[in-house]
């Protein structure tokens, strides 16, 4: 499985477990000029920006978030200022590593 289809398929698998904790998904692989967001969901008062990551280890994933958290905190910034004021922002990370195990991390930034 190419590293293209790898992003979808985590990244469906996701959006299924987001559903499943009663997440309203808004936009999915969300394009702007400064880059992409994998998931904006809603979840009561609050608009979510998640990224999704898959690595064979857990640890490789969080390091890979973490190398690019400025950039991407920027671009969150952004479109929330833009599209979704009138919202509560958070940025969530959800983690897949050893084929279906996962971690969500909530609230990994707030504005």
């Amino acid at each position: 499985m190419n590293s293209y289809i790898k992003g979808l398929f985590y990244e469906s698998l996701s959006v299924l477990l987001l559903i499943i904790k009663r997440y309203q998904i808004i936009k999915r692989r969300y394009r702007c000029k400064l880059g992409e967001v994998d998931i904006i969901a809603k979840k009561n008062n609050t608009i979510i920006f998640i990224e999704v990551k898959y690595r064979h280890q857990s640890d490789m994933a969080i390091e890979a978030v973490a190398r690019r958290h400025n950039q991407q905190t920027n671009m969150y910034n952004s479109i929330w200022l833009y599209q979704y004021s009138q919202y509560t922002p958070r940025i969530d990370v959800i983690i897949w590593y050893k084929l279906f195990m996962f971690i969500h991390y909530i609230g990994v930034a707030e504005h």
